[in-house]
């Protein structure tokens, strides 16, 4: 069923290299910062973006992820996409979105991008 959604935590950016495959690099993410210990050896790429969304880490344009570092829940129904970087690096995020028309990879762009003002 879907209902707003409103989440606030703090994110870190990692950047896709220069010569590795998308598959390459949602593997990566995955062995890196997956709190899952699933066996991905016979993953396509597809199902290794899924993965990835499924473990809270956004991909933007495929060349950068945000994987979440902390998180709380806060209840209300308002949107709010709000992203604000750290002097370590990390990304403080505020999401309320519903979630029956917005995804997580949605809200957290939509926040990167406000801050970036792109």
């Amino acid at each position: 069923m879907s209902d707003y959604e409103t989440r606030k935590g703090k994110c870190k950016e990692v950047m896709k290299n220069e010569n590795e495959s998308y598959s390459d690099f949602y593997i990566r993410l995955i062995r890196t910062y997956s709190s899952k210990n699933d066996d991905i050896s016979d993953f396509d790429e597809e199902d290794l973006r899924w993965h990835i969304y499924d473990n809270n880490i956004a991909v933007l344009n495929d060349k950068y992820a945000y994987v979440i570092v902390s998180e709380d829940d806060i209840d209300g129904y308002a949107d709010i996409f709000n992203a604000s970087k750290n002097e370590d690096g990390t990304i403080d995020f505020l999401l309320r979105y519903y979630n029956g028309g917005c995804s997580f990879n949605e809200a957290l762009t939509t926040a990167i991008n406000k801050m970036n003002k792109i």
